[in-house]
């Protein structure tokens, strides 16, 4: 990805998906391989907290290498599919699955771009409609905005989809 951001010249649009945070956590606060013997899933919030630490510190080093590398205020989305999932094991009645969901709908959506693109950001806008808005206004694509709801299976239950109502959550 430094490659790619210290290159100067035509226009890019980059797609990156990066695994972590997720389990296994495979790193220290220090990008060293963690002993793998403890390699625990979703509930263990040292080890996601150390990835997340390293994880942060190599994301700010990639965006300031692209704003820095860009002739043209570039734009940056950097945007979780989930958010954490600590709470879900743990969710034995209503309220605590409320709880869990709302942690695990909890994303990061950061994005860097011009203000006439951010003014049609809102709120409660939901992935879905993040790269429609961004087309959009960048390209005069004639994309919809959709509903923006939330989905979930729950792991003890695996009957189908349950629609969750975006309101719910933020």
């Amino acid at each position: 990805m430094m490659d790619i951001s210290a290159s100067k010249g035509s226009s890019k649009f980059v797609f990156n998906h990066i695994v972590m945070p997720h389990p296994p956590y495979c790193f220290n606060s220090k990008g060293g391989q963690r002993d793998f013997s403890r390699l625990e899933g979703w509930n263990d919030k040292d080890l996601f907290n150390e990835q997340l630490l390293f994880l942060n510190r190599e994301m700010l080093n990639l965006i300031k290498n692209i704003i820095s590398n860009s002739d043209t205020q570039p734009i940056i989305v950097l945007q979780g599919d989930h958010g954490s999932a600590s709470l879900l094991e743990l969710s034995i009645n209503e309220y605590s699955r409320h709880e869990a969901l709302q942690e695990r709908f909890s994303i990061l959506n950061a994005i860097l771009a011009p203000d006439d693109v951010k003014s049609h950001f809102y709120s409660s806008m939901t992935p879905v409609n993040t790269f429609r808005i961004i087309l959009n206004e960048t390209l005069q694509a004639k994309f919809e905005t959709i509903e923006d709801n939330n989905f979930f299976i729950w792991y003890d239950n695996f009957s189908g989809f349950e629609l969750m109502q975006n309101k719910e959550f933020s």
